[in-house]
């Protein structure tokens, strides 16, 4: 990027872990043809509002059932209503047969409606001993009579293959558009969930949002909730539409789709595309509830809880996270972990916590790992373990693509930390986590480049990570890391002679740290304004900056201008000033400013107490302590002339630090 200029806020997708981090998410591969259970819907509640609609699915739901246009035609020779030759399942085992001669008659006559129902007679073993490659056999001339669910179901076979039915994906896709084109709301559902998660196809969303509708506009409540799921995540194909998602919410929701009944419910409670009503949002957590959703058991306990929409009642709210904590929904165990630890609706119980989270590993909850690594990297509710927080950081950065464990996994290698310094490893999975949009991974990654450390030293690629940080900084757990990055590029851009220097990105730059900085930030504008040859050595404006920057609470501010005014340098000379800026400083726990500050009280001039050496090897002694080389060899000379106390042994030690620190 040529820019170092923040793009506009972009919406934010739901995570399945808050992790400040892409997550991993969960198809089901293979899943069986009954699909009411496979539409799974991975939502975040470690706080109330996150969640995620995307659906994972591969087959939204099983084959379709004996096709309702078509009944014997001599219904009173058979004796069997028009809904039970429909309805196999509701078929008695005399009936089943009576019905399987009448689906024979007419298959033989070349009826694609009846070779349809007698394919789901064989491919269910209902009336028929069952036989899947007769099923292919029937549903193949059906669908070649233009039967769209003959079509529909054939495709499924030959996506999932069985005995005497070899698997063939590219004859099951074109079968399927086939019935899609036929206007099968089930087939229209299944390409919708293939194309939107890329599944056998070129992933489209556009193409998947179409045929979605298509299907939810014919009533099918399922593709109603899936394209809700769409539009509530957004995409660049597909911009988001709270609106029009919770209207397709809706239509699911009424269908007793209990993934749907939470997901509105989160809207509700979130007043996102529906008018904000925790009453509403309640009603819907409850139904979902009753359904043994266990996000949305937790959902309703937390307003129970807090007494959201509903009067406040504890007990209740406790019971619904009892029965949220018995199921095996990792997320909510990892929500009700982060109660426990933060004493949050439940009393603190860290160890409860750490139990908690223990489980949801074993389900492969990458937030989780992160979580329990850290507890056992602290010792928090467990027996400090290094070791085994390191092995929980890889699974959940190399095998769950946890963006924060990648990061401190990478720190832990930079640094040496539980693990072999390894600037490489850190460079890399610094790299994974930047390109899934962590800003501190860019921060670093940057850093490394500028300094040469575990990677070739390239200015012009640092330049590039720390823009990359600062695009960010729209985002709440980036932005800190976002302005970093502009300080450090404000730096590179108005240093003299290198690779990158650029006035005019330099200007941009400060202009940016000005009007979105921290004090800090502008404190460091204020000091490049007044070094910087590219920046032209701008004092008035330095100090003037540095001014203001100090009356907002920079300490570096206090420094820096408190320095000038020490020596007169750009503004008037003025001791007074000086020490009060300074003493803000050093009550902050500024090092160079305890020196500072030393130094005005050793000469005393322009105070009003003038020489007070006692304050003065008080404020040198703390610098020293903090490694600052000058007061150490300010120290020495005092305590060997006397001016502090006559004791050679300590002048000795001093001066040898000052050595060490680089003072000749």
């Amino acid at each position: 990027s040529s820019s170092v200029m923040p793009k506009s806020k972009p919406v934010r997708t739901p995570r399945t872990q808050r992790d400040g981090a892409e997550t991993a998410t969960h198809r089901e591969q293979d899943a069986p043809f009954d699909g009411w259970s496979t539409a799974a819907c991975l939502m975040s509640l470690c706080t109330p509002g996150d969640v995620i609609q995307r659906p994972e699915t591969v087959f939204a739901y099983g084959p379709a059932e004996v096709c309702p246009r078509w009944a014997t035609r001599d219904s009173d020779t058979m004796k069997l209503r028009e809904e039970e030759l429909t309805d196999l399942s509701r078929c008695k085992t005399k009936e089943l047969s009576a019905a399987v001669q009448v689906y024979e008659e007419h298959a033989a006559h070349g009826e694609a409606c009846a070779q349809f129902n007698l394919a789901v007679s064989y491919a269910n073993g209902k009336g028929v001993p069952k036989d899947l490659t007769k099923a292919v056999e029937l549903y193949s001339s059906s669908a070649a009579g233009g039967e769209p669910k003959a079509m529909f179901n054939l495709a499924l076979l030959l996506l999932k293959g069985g005995p005497g039915v070899e698997v063939d994906v590219p004859s099951a896709v074109t079968w399927l558009h086939k019935a899609a084109e036929a206007s099968c709301s089930d087939a229209q559902c299944q390409l919708g969930v293939f194309y939107e998660q890329g599944i056998h196809v070129r992933r489209n969303q556009t193409r998947a949002a179409e045929y979605l509708r298509a299907a939810a506009k014919a009533g099918d409540p399922r593709a109603a909730y899936n394209l809700a799921a769409v539009l509530d995540e957004g995409s660049a194909e597909i911009p988001r539409d709270l609106e029009e998602a919770a209207h397709f919410y809706k239509i699911a929701a009424a269908s007793c789709n209990p993934r749907a009944q939470y997901n509105l419910g989160t809207l509700y409670e979130q007043g996102r595309g529906v008018p904000h009503s925790f009453h509403e949002a309640a009603k819907y957590y409850r139904l979902a509830a009753a359904q043994n959703l266990a996000k949305a058991q937790f959902a309703l306990g937390r307003l129970y809880e807090e007494g959201l929409g509903v009067k406040c009642d504890l007990e209740y709210a406790r019971s619904l996270y009892r029965k949220a904590a018995a199921c095996d929904d990792a997320d909510v165990i990892f929500a009700l972990a982060q109660m426990h630890a933060d004493g949050k609706g439940v009393p603190q119980d860290v160890a409860k916590a750490a139990f908690l989270l223990g489980r949801a590993v074993k389900a492969g909850h990458s937030a989780a790992q992160f979580e329990l690594g850290l507890m056992y990297e602290q010792g928090r509710g467990v027996a400090q373990n290094q070791a085994r927080a390191i092995g929980l950081f890889k699974q959940a950065a190399c095998v769950g693509c946890h963006r924060d464990a990648q990061v401190h996994l990478a720190e832990c290698y930079a640094a040496g930390r539980g693990v072999d310094k390894h600037g490489g490893k850190a460079a890399h999975l610094f790299s994974l986590a930047a390109k899934a949009g962590s800003g501190k991974a860019r921060y670093h990654l940057g850093k490394m480049y500028l300094t040469g450390i575990g990677v070739t030293q390239q200015l012009g690629k640092a330049v590039v990570w720390f823009e990359s940080a600062v695009e960010l900084v729209s985002e709440e757990d980036s932005q800190r890391w976002s302005m970093v990055a502009a300080v450090e590029l404000a730096r590179l851009f108005s240093t003299t002679g290198t690779e990158v220097t650029d006035e005019k990105k330099a200007r941009r730059v400060c202009e940016f740290l000005l009007n979105h900085g921290n004090p800090e930030d502008r404190a460091t504008v204020g000091e490049l304004l007044i070094k910087s040859e590219i920046l032209g050595r701008d004092v008035s404006r330095g100090a003037e900056v540095l001014r203001t920057a100090a009356a907002d609470g920079s300490v570096l501010a206090s420094v820096k201008l408190g320095e000038m005014y020490m020596k007169g340098v750009g503004v008037k000379l003025n001791q007074q000033r000086a020490a009060a800026l300074l003493e803000h400083a050093v009550a902050a726990g500024d090092v160079e400013a305890m020196y500072l500050l030393g130094v005005l009280h050793e000469k005393g001039v322009g105070l009003d107490a003038g020489v007070d050496i006692p304050r003065c090897v008080e404020l040198y002694e703390k610098a020293a302590a903090a490694g600052h080389a000058l007061a150490a060899y300010k120290l020495g000379v005092m305590h060997t002339d006397g001016t502090a106390t006559s004791n050679m042994a300590l002048a000795t030690q001093y001066l040898v630090q000052a050595e060490w620190g680089g003072i000749d």
